[in-house]
């Protein structure tokens, strides 16, 4: 009855909204950071990202905590720490910070419930206006107390689309720790009975992806207008999940005008991970260059890098130069650097490009075509274990491959054998007994699609040994 009054309190409280007097919110998330001396208190950012032109503020916010030996509707008042003009996205981002110290392991939610999401969104009911914006970051904190770091987004809050053309934007995650990361697309949340729902008929815009780098593809939008999409992010440490943050954010999908296009060149340079990464050996200089056409002959903006090696937490690990030149029919970016050996991790890193030409101009205002942004996903890897030198000493049969969910290894005929999965990076992965006869090995849950290497050794002698190629 409780929870049924309350929800009733609020709906009243969103219908005393008009259109005119939400915040009118495009996107927003939360993330986490561990302290440094005690493992169970965690400070806390929401970024919101809101229409600049609201004339509707939250000079605070109340944040929600739920989770293990939490009493109920547990909440605290947290006041905005900043505000920033995000100029030419017409868009203006608050941030809010706060800090919070848990009562112990457990799993818990954090949740902010705003008013309200951007009119003419097409893919949620109508009006678009009238539902809430609802975020939530999920935290597992350890018997151990290990600290854990969450994940943070350097992609805006909108990203453009073109009618008719190919659309990719990376959401450039990344979080301090060097933990795994798994994207998948979720409905987007809203306030609803038990506080937090799916929002009400959402579609996800029709044939949009997104792979395991955090890259979104759409491969030809079709209707122009505002479209709202939501990213949970996993993030996993020792293959054990530790935390996860939906991203909730807006695709704003424009008329086509031939706007310029952005292109990783010379691609046959590289050496590549089956899964498409691109392979940098610490101590060695690599070299990437991305193209800029020209658009309806206008010459293109100079190229915007994101480079994943300038955050803060990795920028002395890596010497790093960008140059641009004029070039034919377009420009060209180059980007060289060479990774410190402390920088070899599982999740690769981003290298992005996009450019911009002018659109048309009146007396107060410029208005650009954006092109849309390509990338490069670079593997820092060691050495890559060999596997060639090694003859086998057994016919044991190892299958699938690729391996999806199991791996069958039959004819073991020896006694005291175990199995060794090694990722590219040297790190061993897998280590299991096998029996005579036939066995079984189930994939460990998430761990990364990619190159592994196996070696069957029966004594403390590797008797066997091979690549294996995840799905």
């Amino acid at each position: 009855m409780k929870t049924l009054l309350l929800y009733f309190t609020v709906a009243l409280y969103f219908l005393s909204f008009t259109a005119a007097q939400a915040t009118h919110i495009k996107g927003g998330y939360i993330t986490h950071k561990a302290d440094k001396d005690n493992p169970l208190k965690y400070h806390f950012e929401l970024y919101v990202y809101k229409d600049r032109g609201s004339s509707v503020d939250d000079p605070s916010v109340t944040i929600n905590f739920s989770g293990t030996n939490l009493a109920p509707n547990t909440s605290i008042s947290v006041l905005k720490y900043s505000y920033t003009d995000l100029g030419g996205e017409d868009t203006a981002l608050n941030i809010y910070k706060w800090e919070y110290t848990f009562p112990g392991a457990g799993t818990f939610n954090v949740t902010w419930n705003g008013i309200n999401r951007n009119p003419y969104i097409l893919n949620v009911s109508s009006p678009s206006d009238q539902l809430s914006f609802l975020v939530k970051t999920t935290l597992i904190i350890p018997s151990s107390n290990t600290a854990n770091n969450g994940i943070r987004f350097e992609a805006p809050t909108t990203a453009t689309a073109y009618v008719g053309k190919p659309f990719k934007h990376n959401l450039r995650t990344y979080e301090t720790d060097g933990d795994i990361l798994v994207y998948k697309f979720v409905t987007p949340l809203c306030f609803g009975p038990g506080y937090s729902i799916g929002v009400p008929n959402y579609s996800l815009p029709p044939g949009i992806s997104i792979n395991k780098f955090g890259e979104i593809n759409w491969p030809s939008p079709q209707v122009r207008g505002e479209y709202v999409v939501a990213v949970l992010v996993e993030e996993y440490k020792n293959n054990e999940l530790v935390a996860q943050t939906i991203y909730d954010f807006q695709i704003i999908v424009q008329e086509s005008n031939k706007e310029p296009r952005a292109t990783l060149v010379k691609k046959d340079r590289y050496k590549y991970t089956t899964d498409g990464m691109i392979i940098a050996t610490p101590n060695q200089r690599l070299k990437l260059e991305f193209f800029v056409s020209e658009s309806s002959g206008k010459t293109p903006k100079v190229p915007q890098l994101y480079s994943e090696f300038q955050l803060d937490h990795i920028r002395n690990f890596t010497s790093q130069t960008v140059t641009h030149r004029d070039s034919a029919n377009g420009k060209v970016l180059e980007v060289v650097f060479t990774p410190a050996p402390d920088l070899v991790r599982n999740q690769p890193y981003i290298i992005g490009t996009k450019s911009a030409v002018d659109k048309y101009t009146t007396s107060s205002l410029y208005l650009y075509e954006i092109t849309n942004w390509d990338y490069a996903y670079i593997q820092v890897a060691s050495t890559l274990l060999s596997v060639s030198d090694l003859k086998d000493e057994i016919d044991a049969k190892v299958y699938p491959n690729p391996v999806s969910d199991k791996i069958f290894i039959e004819k073991i005929k020896q006694k005291n054998v175990e199995l060794q999965i090694w990722n590219v990076m040297g790190q061993q992965v897998v280590v299991t007994t096998l029996n005579e006869g036939k066995n079984i090995i189930k994939r460990p849950r998430h761990l990364p699609s990619g190159t592994y290497f196996y070696y069957i050794i029966s004594n403390g002698r590797r008797i066997k040994a091979g690549k294996l190629f995840f799905d």
